[in-house]
C-alpha cells in the first residue's frame, strides 16, 4: 500500500502546528513583524520551506508573524521581486561566486528587520556595485 503525503491544509490543523503557531505570536507580541499591526488577523507565514520537514518542525527563523494584509502581499508580491532581483544583480555583473557570497551573509542574517553589521556590509556592498 503507497502511503500519500498528507494535504497541507490538514497539517496546518494538525495540534503540532497550532502550538508552534501560538509559539511564534507570543514571540513576535502579537503583531504583525513588518507593519506592526496587533488589531488585525494575523497568521504565521513561513519564509521558506525547509524539504521534509512538517510545518511544526520547522526552524524559528522561516517563521514570522505578519498580518493578513502583509501576509498577502507577500505572496503576491515576493516572485517579482525575486526575478527583479536577480536580473538586476546579473546586469551589475555580479558573478557566481558574488552570489555565494552574498547568499551566505544573508543567511546569517536570521530576523526580520535586523539591521547588524552584516546587514549594513551587504547594503554598501549592493550599493557599490550597482
Amino acid at each position: 500500500m503507497v502511503e500519500r503525503p498528507t494535504p497541507y491544509g490538514k497539517k496546518l490543523r494538525d495540534p503540532r502546528w497550532q502550538r508552534r503557531r501560538l509559539e511564534i505570536l507570543e514571540r513576535d507580541g502579537w503583531a504583525c513583524a513588518l507593519c506592526g499591526d496587533d488589531i488585525s488577523t494575523l497568521a504565521v507565514h513561513h519564509r521558506w520551506y525547509e524539504k521534509d520537514i512538517e510545518p511544526w518542525e520547522q526552524s524559528n527563523e522561516s517563521l514570522v508573524t505578519l498580518c493578513e494584509r502583509c501576509h498577502q502581499l507577500e505572496y503576491d508580491e515576493r516572485p517579482g521581486a525575486e526575478t527583479a532581483l536577480l536580473r538586476a544583480l546579473r546586469r551589475a555583473g555580479f558573478w557566481s561566486f558574488d552570489l555565494e557570497v552574498l547568499a551566505k551573509a544573508f543567511s546569517r542574517i536570521q530576523t526580520v528587520g535586523n539591521r547588524g553589521d552584516e546587514a549594513m556590509a551587504l547594503s554598501r556592498l549592493i550599493h557599490a556595485k550597482l
